[in-house]
């Protein structure tokens, strides 16, 4: 769960780029490139957050681009607790450009050593798009020092799902030799009725991290996705 009062609580300053590319259900492709920068300077007032990422889906020789800013601020309150804010400007060029703003709220409890739980309302402007309804998704993780790492989430989209049908998923991170992690998962979405299984791998070294993901659905031949991260500490 990607939550903006996740990145106060760690001090550091640095940015990072990612790859991704997805096959759809479609017969088409989407790929998305994308970036950020990060200020967790322990003397910053606000620890702040700038992103950027350029979409491009290609459906049965249809085009469809999207572009996303977003500036997150977020700041912890006490040793337990952190408040996040977003703010976002979409863009989506099909037929014609239309443009939204958008933000959300995040909280982040650590109410004892090693677990983690929080809460993120997003999109929560009335002026959205299909791809950016209103969510509110929660989550809880665990870490195991020096062995691994348990996180659990769930999203409920509040528009078009008169169900209150939600996205649930659970992912294992392991620690091994040579800052290397392991990365297991699966992600059951009752939304669109399907099941996706996931796995990946991470170096973080002291200056550098480099990530690369695997996605595929479950219950349909395709449907794979790719992604890779690479990060700048300073």
């Amino acid at each position: 769960m990607l939550n903006p009062a996740n990145f106060p609580q760690v001090h550091s300053y640095h940015l990072g780029g990612i790859f991704t590319e997805k096959e759809l259900e479609s017969e088409g492709f989407e790929t998305e490139i994308g970036g950020y920068i990060i200020d967790r300077n322990p003397d910053a007032i606000f620890p702040a957050m700038l992103t950027y990422s350029q979409k491009t889906r290609r459906l049965r020789g249809d085009k469809i681009e999207e572009s996303n800013w977003g500036v997150e601020v977020g700041k912890m309150l006490n040793s337990w607790w952190a408040m996040g804010v977003e703010v976002r400007y979409f863009t989506e060029d099909a037929d014609g450009e239309e443009s939204h703003f958008n933000g959300g709220i995040g909280s982040v409890f650590v109410p004892f050593k090693n677990f983690a739980t929080g809460v993120v309302f997003r999109n929560i402007h009335e002026d959205h798009t299909l791809g950016m309804r209103p969510t509110v998704e929660v989550g809880a993780g665990y870490h195991f020092e020096s062995v691994m790492r348990v996180a659990l989430d769930a999203v409920f989209h509040q528009k078009s799902n008169p169900d209150s049908k939600g996205i649930y998923s659970l992912g294992v991170e392991s620690y091994l030799p040579f800052h290397i992690q392991a990365r297991l998962g699966g992600r059951q979405d009752d939304l669109n009725d399907t099941f996706y299984y996931s796995g990946g791998l991470g170096w973080y070294g002291p200056k550098v991290s480099i990530n690369y993901a695997y996605e595929k659905n479950g219950k349909t031949a395709g449907q794979e996705l790719h992604s890779f991260d690479l990060a700048v500490y300073f």
